[in-house]
């Protein structure tokens, strides 16, 4: 990836992103209760009040109007079948898998971890609610960027997006991914010359920290329970 320069920030704009380190979260019941996060960004609107959403996906749209630059990011929760790749390799595999979707362009894995089921204390580091006690089972996260086409359009300019996910993954009986992820597109444009710096300014630096201050606490406080797994996945 090429390295730029961090362009002029605007005073005003930046004031802007420093308002939104105050956040305020609020509960939701996802899947119909099968899982819940206690800690949800309470701008996040479900998708699925607007438009038709999948049975195994949710969808919650930011909608804070406080700094329209940077309103957008989307929260993309997916049930997916175990991807065949080997545990080591699954979330870089989605990573991929979903860049593919979106036409991304210079797709880039910034870090990545995994925890297991077998050490419990660094997996309540990062989630403290996880009570699967049939199933091994192991967390991943990842940040990542890609240059993705908006909207499944053919051509045109490329939005800057920061992707921070998260997956769950569960090995039998359940064998199931549960992605987590949340998109940070760059929406900010300067001068027209400076269309090249998109994901490079202090501002978008700044407001992605923020961002994975929320995420954090997103999935510090997703609740996945045995019985509600099993009941999801038709195993009862």
């Amino acid at each position: 990836m090429t390295g730029y320069g961090e362009p002029e920030v605007h005073e005003p704009y930046y004031e802007s992103v420093q308002s939104q380190s105050k956040t305020t979260f609020k509960e939701q019941e996802l899947f119909g209760g099968a899982f819940l996060i206690k800690q949800l960004p309470d701008t996040f609107r479900d998708i699925s009040d607007f438009v038709p959403v999948g049975d195994n996906q949710e969808i919650f749209s930011d909608t804070n109007e406080s700094n329209p630059a940077y309103s957008g990011n989307q929260l993309i929760i997916d049930i997916l079948e175990k991807h065949e790749s080997e545990t080591a390799d699954a979330i870089a595999a989605h990573f991929k898998e979903l860049g593919n979707s979106q036409q991304a362009k210079d797709p880039l894995v910034l870090s990545q971890k995994i925890v297991k089921s077998e050490a419990p204390a660094e997996v309540a580091e990062i989630c403290k609610n996880i009570s699967v006690s049939g199933s091994s089972y192991s967390i991943h996260l990842l940040k990542g960027t890609q240059q993705v086409m908006p909207n499944k359009k053919q051509q045109g300019d490329r939005d800057f997006v920061t992707l921070l996910m998260c997956l769950f993954r569960f090995e039998e009986p359940y064998t199931t991914d549960l992605l987590v992820s949340l998109h940070i597109p760059d929406k900010h444009t300067m001068e027209e010359d400076d269309k090249a710096e998109s994901g490079q300014s202090a501002a978008y630096k700044q407001y992605v920290e923020l961002c994975e201050g929320d995420f954090k606490e997103m999935i510090s406080s997703f609740t996945i329970k045995e019985a509600s797994l099993k009941e999801l996945l038709g195993m009862d």
